[in-house]
C-alpha cells in the first residue's frame, strides 16, 4: 500500500549520498495542528528518476516542492517468522524553491521546519 505525494512542500536538511540511479536526501515537512502549532516531521527520502537531475544543486535549508512521490510501508519477513515494517519515502520529481526566509526568500506560505533527530513514533 502506498500514499502518493503531489505538490507538497519540504525543506532539505542534507544530501547524504548520490549514486548513479538514486540519491538519499534527508528532508523535513510540517503541518499545523488544531491549535495552530506546527508539527514537524523528518524523512529519509530516496530521490529517483527525474528527481536525480536537480539533486546535485540542493543545499541544506533549500525549500522544494515535491511534485510526485510516494510513501510506502514495506513489510519484510524475519528469520523468526515475524515481520518488520520499513517506512520508505520516494521522490520522483521536484522543483527547488529557494533558501530559508532569513536569506531573502519570499515564500512566506511555506513554514520553516525545525531540524530534529527525534522521531515521533
Amino acid at each position: 500500500m502506498s500514499f502518493f505525494i503531489k505538490d507538497s512542500f519540504a525543506i532539505v536538511w542534507n544530501v547524504d549520498k548520490v549514486e548513479e540511479k538514486y540519491a538519499k536526501v534527508r528532508i523535513g515537512t510540517s503541518e499545523k495542528d488544531q491549535q495552530g502549532q506546527y508539527i514537524n516531521s523528518n524523512w529519509f527520502a530516496t530521490f529517483l528518476g527525474k528527481a536525480l537531475k536537480g539533486v546535485d544543486e540542493l543545499e541544506p535549508r533549500d525549500r522544494i516542492t515535491i511534485h510526485s512521490g510516494k510513501i510506502q510501508n514495506i513489510s519484510k519477513k524475519q528469520d523468526d517468522g515475524g515481520y518488520k515494517n520499513y517506512l520508505n519515502v520516494v521522490v520522483f520529481d521536484f522543483t527547488k524553491q529557494g533558501n530559508n526566509r532569513e536569506e531573502g526568500s519570499d515564500e512566506d506560505s511555506v513554514p520553516i521546519v525545525e531540524e530534529s533527530d527525534e522521531i515521533p513514533f
